[in-house]
């Protein structure tokens, strides 16, 4: 799918200008149809990821001249659809990718064992392991039919091996399902300036409700653009 110029300026929350930068510097990858650039979400997604699990210093939250805000509280929506799950038992990817699911099938509306399939395929394809303890299990080949995103989140009863570059183990899954590509993007750029930040990262820890989690998420999207810097 091709993006637009505005569109990937929107999606990541960041200014034209600095969009302009990271263009100019080949530092994000697009090409050009008549002289006007494109983006593809697949090489998006891709290099989001890698950025996160290098621990790369990118300026998110930037709305200097003046970036949609039309998607303020999706990671917030997609959570209060789905559901949290704690003290999964910690077994291979496989088991815990088709447990989850199971158990999230009957509030996703989905083919447990399809979707499951399609996530295993992700993840053999590369590791949704962001580092510091966190991985976020997607697929781009299966979308929602729905108008609300959503989102799962596991807690394991024991850390364990997920593929980070870090070699950190894994202790919390966050499952994204999503709408259309854009929301896609969209839900995966807030879960990585969410999970950098360190306050998540110690609430993650303790393995919160899903009131409490909501809570969190909802004060991060509120002030999302007021930050100016985040590092992934």
């Amino acid at each position: 799918m091709d993006l637009r110029f505005e569109d990937v300026a929107n999606l990541l929350h960041i200014s034209k200008t600095t969009l302009e930068k990271w263009m100019n510097k080949k530092n994000i990858p697009y090409y050009t149809i008549s002289g006007h650039p494109r983006f593809n979400r697949q090489e998006l997604e891709e290099w989001l990821m890698e950025a996160i699990a290098n621990d790369r210093e990118l300026p998110f939250g930037e709305n200097d001249d003046g970036a949609s805000t039309w998607n303020k509280y999706c990671l917030y929506r997609a959570v209060h659809k789905g559901c949290v799950i704690n003290n999964m038992p910690a077994s291979s990817k496989e088991e815990i990718i088709l447990s989850v699911m199971n158990h999230a099938s009957s509030v996703l509306k989905i083919n447990p064992e399809i979707v499951a399939e399609m996530l295993i395929e992700r993840e053999k394809l590369m590791s949704t392991a962001l580092g510091g303890g966190i991985a976020v299990p997607h697929t781009r080949d299966f979308l929602l039919h729905d108008y609300t995103d959503a989102a799962v989140v596991v807690y394991l009863k024991e850390p364990m091996d997920w593929g980070a570059i870090d070699g950190t183990l894994t202790d919390t899954l966050i499952f994204l399902f999503a709408c259309d590509d854009k929301r896609h993007l969209n839900l995966l750029a807030k879960v990585a300036h969410l999970t950098t930040m360190d306050e998540t990262k110690d609430l993650l820890k303790s393995k919160p409700s899903k009131e409490k989690l909501l809570e969190s998420i909802l004060s991060f999207e509120k002030g999302l653009f007021e930050h100016t810097l985040v590092t992934i």
